[in-house]
């Protein structure tokens, strides 16, 4: 269950979980209790839908539609994406019909609710059964810093399924994105357009690369905030780089426009386990990321990615410019991106290590 009125990262995570559970056989039976009103976001065959749609988290409509929910179908288990649902969660625990409560945190900063004091954590903490983070960063942050202390847990990353890719349409929009920007190589960034994600960098960055004569076109995929997407295209003039860049907005199937581009650029200031990251592994393609205490457990600087140290877009253009110039360097990184990818964050590596926990759980 997650607790969001409109469709997030969170929502997508319950989902393709759900879907992986089913999809593998491991549960025959499952339902998420979350917006349903994204075609993206709907159901899967198999999976059941309490929708809470318009709702906001903290109300009493929110908590009472995932009463009914609970009280309709009976869990075993229930999975909750982030603490505050967890809380919610354990306040419908009944001894005449029990269910075991799993949480997963999906932040690296403060929870968003102030009801979720430390004193609150700490009553969560002793409540549920298992908690699972997202990376090992997480993990230590909310253990040591945030007050979360779950008896059991784990490191599990969420479920970011397998993309299908039609290789002759891909071959197409690439040709248009490089026959729009008039360049040889592409960039690309998928993603919301927020400040945090210092998308300024990545159009400086090709300014730099004009300056060193190395023309490389950018594509950003995605939407945001209008004054903030404005701020960019504003800042592509001023530099002159508003040729070269695509601002493509809010795509259907953005890992085409990864598949389309030769790297991804990521200059982010802060994430917990992002999207964009693991879909350009399983694509095998090299990303040039920045230096972040989250990420220092997820990217391998020259194994799978090139780690930009500071935010500079001298030293991000120098790296797109080694990647694309050292043929050698590029096939070695892609491949060890797509056997991270395999190893790592394949659905069904994911859906089992969930199973094995809920399993646990359900054990006498």
């Amino acid at each position: 269950m997650e607790a969001r009125s409109v469709p997030g990262g969170g929502l997508r995570a319950t989902r393709n979980l759900a879907e992986a559970l089913v999809g593998e056989s491991r549960f025959s039976d499952v339902a998420v209790y979350g917006p349903s009103h994204s075609r993206e976001n709907g159901a899967g065959a198999g999976v059941r839908s309490f929708p809470n749609d318009g709702m906001q988290p903290f109300s009493y409509a929110f908590y009472g539609g995932l009463r009914n929910a609970i009280t309709e179908y009976k869990p075993d288990i229930v999975h909750a994406m982030g603490l505050y649902t967890g809380m919610l969660a354990t306040f419908l625990q009944r001894s005449d019909k029990p269910f075991k409560v799993v949480v997963t945190v999906h932040r690296t900063s403060p929870p968003r609710f102030r009801i979720l004091s430390r004193f609150a954590l700490s009553w969560l903490s002793n409540r549920v059964d298992h908690a699972t983070f997202l990376t090992r960063y997480q993990a230590d942050y909310y253990i040591t810093k945030v007050g979360f202390t779950p008896r059991t847990w784990s490191i599990v990353p969420n479920v970011i399924p397998k993309k299908t890719i039609d290789q002759p349409s891909v071959a197409r929009l690439r040709r248009d994105l490089l026959g729009e920007t008039r360049c040889d190589h592409l960039v690309v960034y998928a993603g919301r357009l927020i400040r945090s994600k210092q998308l300024d960098v990545f159009v400086r960055t090709l300014s730099v690369l004009r300056d060193m004569s190395y023309r490389v076109g950018g594509v950003i995929v995605g939407t945001g905030p209008e004054a903030y997407v404005s701020s960019l295209q504003k800042l592509a003039v001023q530099l002159s780089v508003d040729k070269l860049i695509v601002f493509a907005g809010l795509q259907e199937r953005p890992e085409d426009y990864l598949a389309a581009a030769d790297l991804v650029l990521f200059p982010t200031l802060h994430e917990a386990l992002p999207n964009l990251l693991v879909e350009s592994y399983m694509l095998g393609r090299p990303v040039v990321m920045s230096a972040i205490a989250p990420m220092a457990d997820l990217v391998k600087d020259k194994e799978d990615s090139l780690v930009v140290r500071e935010h500079d877009p001298i030293l991000y253009a120098r790296a797109v410019r080694e990647l694309l110039t050292d043929k050698a360097l590029y096939e070695r990184i892609a491949e060890s991106a797509r056997v991270t990818y395999a190893r790592s964050y394949d659905p069904f590596v994911v859906a089992e290590k969930y199973a094995q926990i809920y399993m646990s759980l359900l054990r006498p």
